[in-house]
């Protein structure tokens, strides 16, 4: 999913709009017409990422096995809430993103380094 996007990104960065479709399979492994349904699905996932770090307990979780699994390694789910959350604020910036690639290719807004301009102007407007 990594490589696929960041293809993306970077057909949008250096063409300025969604290019022809034997480029974006030969940069993404995705065919042009494949592309908004894919962003679609990763901006779904990065939202319920978020939803989950929202949701996540802060107390400890009970983990109760059954005698079968006691002497196996440990479960996914123990490995799960074992691990730490993720930055909310990167997800929340990589949803973002996201949406906004997705609106680029929906509206075939055709401007090289959309994004750079997108998010240059956001900073000069905040003053960081």
């Amino acid at each position: 999913m990594k490589i696929q996007f960041e293809g993306i990104t970077r057909l949008l960065c250096q063409v300025g709009k969604l290019p022809t479709d034997v480029l974006c399979t030969q940069e993404t492994g995705l065919p042009r017409s494949a592309v908004a349904p894919f962003l679609g699905c990763a901006e779904k996932l990065l939202s319920a990422i978020l939803d989950a770090i929202a949701e996540r307990p802060q107390e400890k979780l009970v983990k109760r096995r059954e005698a079968l699994w006691r002497d196996s390694p440990s479960g996914i789910v123990s490995v799960a809430l074992s691990r730490p959350s993720p930055c909310q604020d990167s997800v929340h910036l990589h949803h973002q993103i996201t949406s906004i690639i997705l609106m680029v290719c929906a509206l075939e807004v055709k401007e090289k380094n959309v994004l750079s301009s997108l998010l240059d102007s956001l900073v000069s407007v905040r003053g960081l």
